[in-house]
């Protein structure tokens, strides 16, 4: 019988809130692939804002488009080169990393070129 008396916080009968977590591989495996959506989803609008500063700093839809092209490839040549068996913090921050050197290195060359 349930009663209308107001939440006795001492009181073991019933939580206010209650958490149940699971764990195994198999739900670590859908966590994991849902959180990589979300990611994935992230970073193609920060792959689609890279294009537009780069659009607007190169004024060249043609440079902006294939820089950004070239810098996508070299993460994905990286990781073909140098096989990681797990993807951690380390290599989620190298990407970062690349994209900043290689756009510094796109614009360098706008500017020495032009």
């Amino acid at each position: 019988e349930i009663s209308r008396r107001e939440y006795d916080s001492s009181s073991w009968d019933r939580a206010k809130h209650v958490r149940i977590s699971f764990h195994g591989d198999v739900l670590d495996q859908y966590e994991l692939r849902r959180v990589m959506q979300r990611d994935t989803k992230l970073a193609g609008g920060a792959l689609v804002l890279t294009a537009l500063v780069c659009w607007f700093q190169l004024r060249s839809f043609f440079l902006s488009f294939l820089g950004t092209l070239l810098l996508s490839l070299t993460v994905l040549l990286a990781y073909v080169m140098v096989p990681v068996p797990a993807v951690g913090p380390a290599s989620f921050l190298a990407v970062f990393l690349l994209y900043a050197l290689g756009s510094h290195c796109l614009f360098r060359l706008h500017a020495l070129w032009c």
